[in-house]
């Protein structure tokens, strides 16, 4: 009886860990898609390429709010080992650097040093999160599906606010100037925000939220 119970556990929690990607990345984009289209009326080129980086800084948002309500093992190693996906993503692209060449070599190091911080720093902070105690409340999925969300997309909308105010008009600009240090570090920090800090933040928020008794 108590390993068919484990499995259904294990296939609802799969099931949810499935919407809870949906919604991490659905939200964040359809609110850039308005945004920028709908209320600045940007070209659609460069709204498809805003909402294909958010994709991109969004895909851990699921595992992390997995944290908040998940209770298997397995599933909450799994949503643990997830979270450092930015950080290698963050790796490739020095690597990618590095094998084409472009842009001064500095940058490519420090885009590297930042990746293996970023993969290190989520790590961490997951595996901490994770080796707290189960969270057994029922507020702990609306505060999972429903409060992350809100949160981290909030936090992210603020980031991308002030990056943009950094960055003196970064979708009319040189290409070129992707490579100046200026752009790299604030654009570098933009993405370690939005991708790990501001959901690993999110998540404990949340936990907590969860975890207050009546």
């Amino acid at each position: 009886m108590q390993p068919a119970r484990s499995m259904k556990n294990f296939m609802r929690e799969s099931a949810l860990w499935t919407v809870a990607n949906a919604l991490g990345v659905l939200i964040p984009t359809t609110l850039a898609y308005v945004l920028m289209h709908g209320f600045l009326g940007l070209p659609m080129f460069k709204v498809s390429v805003v909402i294909s980086a958010t994709a991109l800084l969004t895909l851990t948002w699921g595992s992390w709010s997995g944290l908040v309500w998940a209770q298997n093992r397995l599933l909450r190693a799994s949503m643990q080992m997830m979270t450092v996906l930015p950080g290698l993503l963050l790796l490739g692209m020095a690597a990618a650097g590095f094998y084409v060449g472009q842009g001064a070599f500095i940058l490519w190091v420090g885009l590297a040093a930042t990746g293996v911080g970023t993969v290190a720093a989520s790590f961490m902070l997951a595996r901490n999160v994770a080796m707290t105690a189960v969270c057994t409340s029922p507020r702990r999925f609306f505060s999972g599906l429903a409060l992350f969300p809100l949160f981290a997309t909030s936090g992210s909308g603020l980031v991308y606010l002030l990056w943009y105010s950094f960055v003196s008009k970064p979708f009319s600009s040189d290409w070129r100037a992707i490579f100046s240090l200026s752009f790299f570090f604030i654009t570098t920090m933009a993405i370690v925000l939005v991708s790990t800090i501001i959901p690993a933040i999110a998540t404990v928020v949340c936990r907590r939220i969860a975890a207050q008794r009546d």
